[in-house]
């Protein structure tokens, strides 16, 4: 950013008029560029390997060990991908202090994981352990898991009851967010994840604590009362009879909601009206309703279920909080117009002044490039040297890709466990 602001008043020593069209060109251009946060990732490409080396260039840390983990896992390359993911989890947790609205003088500070972020974390940490046979690992990240969506939920709520009132704000502002709020599930939780708990159950079943399971399981149902595929699951518990063994497959499916910045008129008093850079987000929406399983004869034997509507949740937590972000920025623009009044009588300040008042930290449009859509499980029970058929299918039962599967079990677990990841309505292969 010195770099940029340095470039405009070099640009200013030989001419204002030039610096003013440098400034209109950083507004218009060079602030969304300089994240790419439209631009399509290798990870869309199923490129897991280019991926790695673009995330390399990430400027924050938090997020570059946080994908690093994640495209290792995309790979299967579970002990690796910890270690990165370790690394995530350690420095979010150095930020948990600090205020979940802060905002410091527009400029944009390093991106502060938010509770979806660290629910995640944990989530596939657990499944990387999960996959490596190492049980008891995995059965602390789904307690961390849980323990963070317990934490953040207080957070918010607490946070928020700092705020007496909302004067600052023009309700008209909120109705435009209302098309992007429409097209996300607006009962989905922000906070708590079924998947989460599900996982954990997964774990207490291959140590035969089948009680422990059930509890799970009704937790996840909370969450998710309408899910007959919970249901199901939760009376084979409940029957505490023996459980054949059983293979659990998961699906990473399209992409997830992308940070990104609307340069609006907001009405700031009677008598002014400032264009605003607001937060947004934009919605990359997956043709694909369900995963099919076949069999050779091609009978049904199981469908997808989805345990983690990503969408849901950001966009949902973005809701939540929308309000209160637009009030402290509201704030912070009231301060500003003694700012504007020396910057109009100031050449050099003037095009940097407005630079540095459009960036703040909860603006800040850096997100993951690699996180999902959402994550659908499918659990059967397979016959012997039976090979299987995967349909990803659209609403119309339209068969977008398919991909033969055949069971392989690790000898460390009493069940089977296999991972997919869909991109672009297709199987990554």
């Amino acid at each position: 950013m010195h770099g940029i602001i340095i470039f405009c008043i070099m640009i200013t020593m030989f001419s204002f008029n030039g610096c003013q069209t440098a400034s209109n060109l950083l507004h218009t251009a060079i602030i969304p560029q300089s994240y790419n946060y439209l631009k399509e990732s290798p990870v869309a490409k199923c490129d897991f390997a280019s991926a790695l080396q673009e995330v390399q260039n990430s400027k924050s840390p938090f997020l570059k060990n946080a994908e690093l983990g994640l495209l290792l896992f995309y790979q299967k390359n579970f002990n690796r991908s910890k270690t990165f993911f370790e690394k995530a989890i350690s420095l979010y947790r150095k930020d948990e202090s600090k205020p979940l609205l802060a905002l410091s003088d527009y400029t944009v500070l390093d991106y502060m994981a938010e509770g979806y972020d660290k629910v995640f974390l944990h989530n596939y940490n657990a499944l990387n352990y999960l996959l490596m046979g190492d049980l008891e690992n995995a059965k602390v990240e789904t307690k961390n898991s849980d323990f963070i969506q317990q934490k953040e939920r207080e957070r918010f709520y607490k946070e928020i009851r700092n705020y007496k009132s909302l004067k600052h704000i023009d309700r008209t502002l909120l109705n435009r967010y209302e098309k992007l709020f429409s097209r996300v599930d607006s009962s989905h939780n922000p906070y708590q994840n079924p998947f989460s708990f599900y996982i954990s159950s997964l774990i207490f079943e291959e140590e035969g604590r089948l009680d422990d399971a059930a509890i799970d399981l009704r937790h996840a149902l909370h969450y998710a009362p309408d899910s007959g595929f919970l249901h199901k699951r939760l009376e084979q518990y409940d029957k505490n009879n023996p459980i054949s063994k059983r293979v659990e497959l998961f699906f990473d499916i399209g992409r997830s909601p992308v940070k990104t910045q609307e340069r609006v008129p907001v009405k700031v008093s009677k008598e002014k009206e400032l264009r605003l850079y607001l937060p947004s987000f934009v919605l990359y929406l997956s043709q694909i309703d369900k995963i099919v399983l076949l069999d050779k004869k091609n009978n049904v034997i199981a469908v997808s279920h989805t345990l983690s509507d990503i969408n849901a949740i950001k966009i949902n937590a973005f809701r939540k909080m929308l309000p209160f972000m637009l009030d402290k920025i509201f704030k912070e623009v009231s301060k500003e117009m003694l700012g504007d009044t020396i910057a109009r009588q100031n050449s050099l300040i003037g095009p940097v002044y407005n630079f540095l008042k459009v960036l703040y930290s909860q603006n800040n449009i850096l997100s993951w490039t690699s996180l999902p859509q959402r994550i659908d499980v499918i659990s059967f029970i397979p016959q012997i040297n039976q090979e299987y058929m995967l349909e990803a299918r659209d609403k119309n039962a339209r068969v977008l890709d398919r991909i033969v599967f055949q069971v392989n079990c690790s000898e460390k677990l009493k069940n089977c466990y296999r991972h997919y990841v869909l991109k672009k309505d297709k199987f990554c292969k």
